[in-house]
C-alpha cells in the first residue's frame, strides 16, 4: 500500500502529465485580438494568446480572414486545421497537418503561391473554395471530398504541381464521398478539381494509379478519373457505360470494351449498355445491382455459369440470354415481346422479378431447357418469385378475340423442380397497363407442358360514336315518357 506522501506525489506527477497532455493537443482559434491585422504571427489574434503549435486543433471561424505569414512556411506538425473562413498565404506547407475545408471555407493566395500539401490529408466540404493558388501533391496526400446532396462545387486551383514528377501521384489517395442515401442527384460528371494549368503533365492512364476510392455509395455508381481534355479530377455519377468491343475478345470483365471514363471495368450499381448486336459473355457473379440494357444483342455464360447478383436485365424484342447455367440470384428481368431466353439452366434464386412486355397481339414464348430453384439467402421457393403482365402495347381488340384468351410466356422442356399449378400460385403476380375491355388476367403453371401461362378475358367496349348514340337514344326516350 502507498503512504500518503508517495500518493502525493503520484497524484501531483499524473496531474502534471495530464496538463502537459492538454497543453500538447490545445484547442485554439482565430479571433482577432485587435492588433490591427490578420497575421497568423501575431499572438494576440489567437483565443490563448499565443501561437498555435505541434499538435493543436486551429479554428479559422467563418467571420475572420487570416493570412498565414509564419517564417518557416511549415503549419505545426501533427496539426488539426479546421478553416471555416478565408485562408490566404504566399507560401503554405503542410507539414503532415489534418485539415479540414467547410462549406464555408476558402483557400487563396495573392500571387498563385503554393499550398504544398507535404503528406497532408486535406477534406473539402461542397461549398468549399480553392482559387488562385497553386496545388502540389507531395509525400502521402490524402484528398477527400465530401458531396452535397445533389453534387459538389468545383474547386479552382491555379496550377497542378506533383513533386517528384507525375509517377508520384501514386503516393495520393483520392476519396470520393457521396453520403449513401443523402445524395440524390441522380446521373451525372461533377468536376471536384479544375485546375488552370498542369504543370505535372498528369493524364488519366498515370492518374488512376493513385489510389482512387468511392465511399458510401448508396445505390450508385461512381468513377473517379483525369479528364484529359480538361485538365481536371471529374466524378462520373450513374452515367450509363456502353458496350464498344474494342478489348479483342467478347467478355464483360474487359475494360477495353467498355466506354468508361476511368478505363475500368463494370463495378457494382453500373448501367451497362449493349446495343451494337455482339454476343457478350460473363462467368460467375456479375457486379452487385448491375442494369443491363441489351438492344438487339445478346447476353451468354463464359463457361458454366453465370450468376445475376441482384441485377436489372432489360431485353428488347432484337436480344437474347442464352449459354449454360443462370443463377438469377435476386435478379428482375424485363422481356419485350420478341426477346429470347434459351439458356440450359434457369434457376430462380431469392427475391426474383419476371415481367412480360406483351406485344400488341401476343408474346415470343420464352424456351430455357430447365426449370430450377435454388437456395441463396433464403430457402428455395417459388414463393420468392413476382410475375408481371404488362398489357401497355397490347392493342388486341378484334372481335374474333373475344372471350378466353391464352398466351404461353415461357415454355421449360424439363420441370427440374416437381412444379405444379398449385405451388406455383404462391408466387406474387401482377397485371399492369390493362385495357378497359381485358379482365380476368391469370398467370398459370400448365402442368401437362412445363410452362408458364397468361390467360385473360377479352370483352366488347362500344365505340365512342356508339356510346354517343346509346345516350341520345336514352335521352330520347326520356322525353317521349315526359309528354
Amino acid at each position: 500500500m502507498k503512504t500518503p506522501h508517495l500518493l502525493t506525489h503520484s497524484l501531483l506527477a499524473l496531474g502534471v502529465s495530464l496538463f502537459s497532455l492538454s497543453q500538447a493537443h490545445a484547442q485554439i482559434s482565430f479571433d482577432d485580438g485587435a492588433v490591427g491585422d490578420s497575421n497568423w504571427s501575431s499572438a494576440a489574434n489567437w483565443s490563448t494568446d499565443t501561437l498555435p503549435t505541434t499538435g493543436d486543433t486551429i479554428t479559422i471561424g467563418s467571420a475572420y480572414t487570416v493570412n498565414f505569414d509564419v517564417g518557416s512556411q511549415s503549419l505545426p506538425s501533427n496539426a488539426t486545421l479546421i478553416v471555416d473562413g478565408t485562408l490566404t498565404t504566399n507560401i503554405l506547407r503542410a507539414n503532415g497537418a489534418d485539415i479540414t475545408v467547410s462549406s464555408t471555407g476558402l483557400l487563396t493566395a495573392p500571387g498563385n503561391e503554393f499550398y504544398d500539401w507535404n503528406n497532408a490529408t486535406v477534406t473539402f466540404q461542397d461549398g468549399a473554395q480553392f482559387t488562385n493558388a497553386t496545388w502540389e501533391n507531395k509525400g502521402t496526400n490524402t484528398f477527400n471530398f465530401e458531396l452535397g446532396t445533389t453534387g459538389f462545387d468545383t474547386l479552382a486551383p491555379s496550377r497542378f504541381f506533383v513533386s517528384g514528377g507525375a509517377g508520384a501521384i501514386s503516393n495520393a489517395t483520392y476519396n470520393a464521398d457521396l453520403g449513401g442515401a443523402s445524395y440524390i442527384g441522380g446521373s451525372q460528371t461533377l468536376t471536384l478539381i479544375d485546375y488552370a494549368s498542369n504543370n505535372a503533365g498528369m493524364n488519366n492512364t498515370t492518374f488512376q494509379t493513385a489510389n482512387l476510392n468511392i465511399i458510401d455509395t448508396g445505390t450508385n455508381a461512381a468513377r473517379l478519373y483525369w479528364d484529359d481534355a480538361t485538365d481536371a479530377v471529374k466524378l462520373s455519377i450513374n452515367e450509363t457505360v456502353t458496350w464498344t468491343g474494342a478489348g479483342g475478345n467478347n467478355l464483360l470483365t474487359n475494360a477495353a470494351n467498355w466506354d468508361t471514363p476511368d478505363g475500368k471495368a463494370p463495378i457494382a450499381n453500373d448501367t451497362l449498355l449493349i446495343n451494337n448486336g455482339d454476343t457478350v459473355a460473363h462467368a460467375n457473379n456479375l457486379p452487385g445491382n448491375t442494369t443491363i440494357n441489351l438492344v438487339g444483342s445478346e447476353l451468354t455464360t463464359d463457361g458454366p455459369v453465370i450468376r445475376l447478383s441482384d441485377s436489372t436485365i432489360n431485353v428488347d424484342a432484337g436480344s437474347t440470354l442464352s449459354g449454360l447455367f443462370w443463377d438469377l440470384d435476386g435478379a428482375s428481368i424485363v422481356f419485350e415481346d420478341g426477346a429470347q431466353a434459351t439458356m440450359a439452366n434457369w434457376e430462380q434464386k431469392d427475391i426474383n422479378s419476371f415481367t412480360y412486355q406483351l406485344g400488341a397481339y401476343d408474346f415470343t414464348t420464352l424456351t430455357p431447357d430447365r426449370f430450377l430453384i435454388g437456395n441463396g439467402s433464403l430457402t428455395g421457393a417459388i414463393g420468392n418469385a413476382t410475375y408481371i403482365a404488362d398489357f401497355s402495347n397490347f392493342a388486341n381488340w378484334s372481335l374474333s378475340n373475344l372471350g378466353s384468351n391464352s398466351i404461353t410466356l415461357m415454355d421449360f422442356n424439363i420441370d427440374g423442380e416437381g412444379m405444379d399449378n398449385a405451388q406455383f400460385q404462391s408466387a406474387s403476380f401482377d397485371y399492369i397497363n390493362m385495357g378497359a375491355n381485358i379482365e380476368n388476367a391469370a398467370f398459370a403453371w400448365d402442368d401437362s407442358l412445363e410452362a408458364i401461362i397468361l390467360t385473360f378475358d377479352i370483352n366488347a367496349v362500344p365505340e365512342p360514336s356508339s356510346t354517343a348514340l346509346l345516350g341520345l337514344g336514352g335521352l330520347a326516350l326520356m322525353l317521349r315518357r315526359r309528354r
